[in-house]
């Protein structure tokens, strides 16, 4: 039940990262974060939001860095992290528990 309950999860993340990546794509279509992103930091939870965001996307990225004993290829992936937001992590995430073959240990 527990490894169901993973591979199930795992999915999921997989869905919404996919998911996350169109939306990135048809926003950087559409319009620059420069012009909408002064827009919503001018509203008190958009400010708040984007501290959050992004203070979880280096906190998330600095923990990859860390992990892989600062290997080039993770400094690659925080900076991937960093740009296109919390997608790439769940590629990471989901390769790492491919190559642990599910194992939750």
């Amino acid at each position: 039940m527990r490894l169901f309950a993973i591979r199930t999860s795992l999915l999921i993340l997989l869905a919404v990262a996919l998911w996350h990546l169109v939306l990135v794509a048809q926003a950087i279509s559409q319009g620059g974060m420069a012009g909408e992103g002064s827009q919503i930091w001018q509203l008190p939870w958009g400010k708040t939001l984007l501290v959050d965001v992004y203070l979880g996307l280096f906190a998330v990225a600095f923990l990859v860095v860390y992990l892989e004993k600062f290997r080039p290829w993770a400094w690659a992936l925080a900076l991937s992290i960093l740009v296109l937001g919390n997608a790439p992590f769940v590629f990471y995430l989901l390769f790492k528990f491919w190559r642990t073959k599910n194992s939750p240990h």
